[in-house]
């Protein structure tokens, strides 16, 4: 059975995955952790190897 551009568009609404939950929230600690660990970098003793 094919797929008309009728059945493929509410085909294409369904979704059996679920929301994220916490991605808002992972991607916010992430990031936190990111800029942390950046600004930790010595760049000054990096240069001399």
């Amino acid at each position: 059975m094919g797929f008309s551009s009728e059945t493929a568009k509410i085909a294409g609404k369904k979704s059996r995955r679920g929301k994220a939950k916490h991605s808002s929230e992972i991607r916010q600690t992430l990031s936190d952790l990111a800029t942390k660990t950046l600004n930790t970098i010595n760049t000054e003793e990096l240069v001399q190897y």
